[in-house]
């Protein structure tokens, strides 16, 4: 437990040494940089490790259209498309209803996959 809380405190500092702020003048306000949000734990080691030379697997990880589609589909079936945008997943689907029982289903297979990563963190 003590060596994940030592690596997870220095993927932050290394975050914040990064530059996640950026400034136009020294009186402006801060504008934050482009930088991917909602890093996960493994995808954070998974940088680190590369960047020290590790060979290592990346990271399952959650797509933000089976985020949208668990998260943003009603009970009628309907997609909410301003929680879709929000979730950059676009808002306009012209084939298939993002919201189908075969869309939902894929999504959960993907997200069980993918928060079942987190079982080697959390138990070793």
């Amino acid at each position: 437990m003590w060596v994940s809380t030592c690596i997870t405190l220095y993927l932050f500092i290394q975050i914040a040494n990064a530059g996640a702020l950026t400034f136009k003048d020294s009186q402006e306000a801060a504008v934050p940089r482009e930088t991917k949000p909602n890093l996960s734990y493994n995808e954070l080691l998974y940088i680190l490790k590369t960047r020290n030379g590790d060979r290592t697997k990346p990271p399952k990880a959650l797509s933000p259209c089976a985020r949208a589609i668990l998260g943003c589909c009603d009970e009628n079936k309907v997609i909410n498309e301003n929680c879709s945008v929000l979730l950059n997943c676009g808002a306009y689907f012209f084939d298939d209803n993002p919201c189908d029982d075969k869309f939902i289903y894929d999504a959960l297979r993907a997200a069980t996959a993918f928060y079942h990563q987190y079982d080697k963190v959390f138990t070793t």
